[in-house]
């Protein structure tokens, strides 16, 4: 195999990044002219409005409810941009992470996101994240992705039934950690899971007497085993609880999410979709 001239990769990249900056530098030089043009429209139609709300408000203050209207809306744009690059970055692990698994991956990000009312990179954040971990234990990236969506299907139900302030993705991460061997973050969901509760049921899937990086797997499963046990009663909490205050709430962010990156993916050519 060929080797590889580190200086043409980073001459590449530099490239790459360059019209990056520059479609960026476009697509808000557009914003700001749409921004003005908005602004003389508005100053143009100043009198009027005046006239029209003399009895409630002075043409000053309609002209500052117009210019912050119109600073809202490019701001919101700007923010909708960015949101969508950074979704990007997520797409982009996600595709690296479960490499070569296909329309297997995209349903189960699909399943887990349909499922819990997610934003489709919040799904394949948090799966990409657990994925990537487990994968770090030896676990294959068929494992690693079935295990994933059950971690995190566990995580956002617990986050629902406990009312966990750090929502599905913090939740995620403590049972993460758990299968790692870190298990104090997951107490905060009602979870605790001791050394000797991992080696009786490693004795029990007769996987015990491994080493290495399979004994470090086997944990890892064991570890779900027992939290799958201790969250019984959490499991479709989010399916009966659907319609609360605080999932209502999460989920119209979630909601917006979603909106932000469709949004910034259509005003910025140089971001897709995925």
């Amino acid at each position: 195999m060929p080797g590889v001239d580190a200086g043409t990769v980073y001459s590449e990249v530099r490239i790459k990044l360059s019209k990056l900056d520059g479609d960026l530098t476009a697509v808000y030089q557009r914003l700001g002219k749409l921004e003005q043009t908005i602004k003389v429209s508005s100053n143009s139609s100043t009198a009027s409005f005046t006239k029209m709300f003399a009895s409630i408000a002075s043409g000053q203050v309609v002209a500052n409810l117009a210019s912050k209207a119109i600073g809202a809306l490019v701001s919101g744009i700007k923010e909708s941009i960015q949101v969508s690059i950074d979704a990007q970055e997520t797409f982009a692990k996600y595709d690296e992470v479960f490499q070569g698994m296909g329309s297997e991956a995209e349903k189960a990000a699909e399943r887990f996101a349909d499922a819990f009312d997610l934003a489709g990179v919040t799904a394949k954040d948090m799966l990409s994240n657990t994925g990537n971990l487990l994968q770090g234990f030896g676990a294959t990236r068929s494992e690693s992705l079935a295990m994933s969506e059950a971690v995190n299907t566990l995580a956002a139900d617990l986050a629902s039934f406990t009312n966990f302030s750090g929502g599905a993705k913090g939740a995620s991460e403590a049972l993460t950690k758990a299968l790692l061997g870190e298990r104090e973050s997951a107490k905060s969901l009602g979870i605790a899971i001791l050394e000797s509760d991992v080696q009786a049921q490693l004795a029990k899937n007769g996987t015990a007497d491994l080493t290495g990086e399979a004994l470090k797997l086997a944990k890892a499963q064991a570890t779900l085993e027992i939290i799958t046990r201790q969250a019984k009663n959490s499991i479709g909490d989010y399916a009966r609880t659907q319609d609360s205050t605080s999932n209502t709430v999460k989920r119209a962010g979630e909601a917006t999410k979603e909106l932000q990156v469709q949004t910034g993916t259509f005003l910025n050519p140089t971001v897709e979709t995925a």
